[in-house]
């Protein structure tokens, strides 16, 4: 578990997901996605073969997660998402700088994923982080109809 002080000055904590967060994890999954993962699928995520985070307060508040599966040496984010009152202060990053350690750690050699197109603050910050757009999904997303830029990250 890696700790530091967000920018509102609280301790977080980054963590691995597990059972006692799926409530939470859900509610922000919820409220973030139009098809939204259920509490169910969201279980499979705290297997031991996921390396999937969580960032929360002291008291486990969670503030956002990140949900991977690994398969090899390669790395697939499947779902990523901050609260909304809590996105801007640096929370998003902290997560991918997570899954970035993990990756370091443990012999990855890349990471990618979909991100809707249009989501302008999602791809700016995955940019940020250092993936790069390398193709497009055609009508991955169905409720809005919509497609995926496919970002990929080596390490």
């Amino acid at each position: 578990m890696n700790s530091y002080n967000g920018r509102e000055g609280t301790p977080l904590f980054i963590k691995r997901l597990s059972a006692e967060h799926i409530e939470q994890v859900a509610a922000i999954e919820k409220a973030n996605f139009s098809e939204p993962w259920s509490e169910n699928s969201l279980r499979l995520l705290c297997s031991g073969e996921y390396p999937s985070f969580i960032i929360c307060s002291e008291t486990g508040e969670v503030f956002g997660y990140v949900g991977t599966a690994r398969v090899l040496d390669e790395l697939q984010i499947l779902n990523a998402a901050v609260r909304a009152d809590k996105r801007r202060l640096g929370y998003g990053r902290a997560l991918m700088l997570a899954v970035d350690g993990y990756a370091k750690e443990n012999g990855i050699i890349s990471s990618s994923l979909e991100v809707r197109a249009s989501n302008i603050a999602a791809i700016s910050l995955y940019e940020s982080c250092g993936y790069k757009k390398t193709g497009i999904r055609k009508g991955f997303y169905r409720y809005p109809a919509e497609d995926a830029a496919i970002m990929v990250k080596s390490f």
